[in-house]
């Protein structure tokens, strides 16, 4: 099985943008965490007079990061219980 997840874009199939879900712990928190501070400045610092059509751009673009973020959180997750030792009775 391969290692590498592909992240959702409607515009291509097959996917071209792919995660490592082998890379260093340390580098997919950087990368999850930046992802979500970019999604959270760009909507924090949408202007009040911003055009509907940009509001939806900016939406968009916030979700994908989001939505990256939380798919890079999961493998983080799962390779963090794949490697706690169970418990013992």
């Amino acid at each position: 099985m391969s290692h590498f997840i592909p992240l959702y874009c409607p515009q291509t199939e097959p996917a071209v943008l792919h995660l490592d879900t082998q890379a260093d712990l340390l580098d997919l928190v950087i990368c999850a965490n930046h992802r979500l501070k970019l999604g959270r400045d760009l909507l924090k610092h949408l202007p009040p007079t911003a055009e509907p059509a940009d509001l939806w751009a900016a939406f968009d673009a916030a979700a994908l990061l989001v939505d990256e973020s939380a798919k890079v959180l999961d493998v983080i997750e799962s390779r963090i219980v794949a490697d706690r030792p169970e418990a013992t009775s």
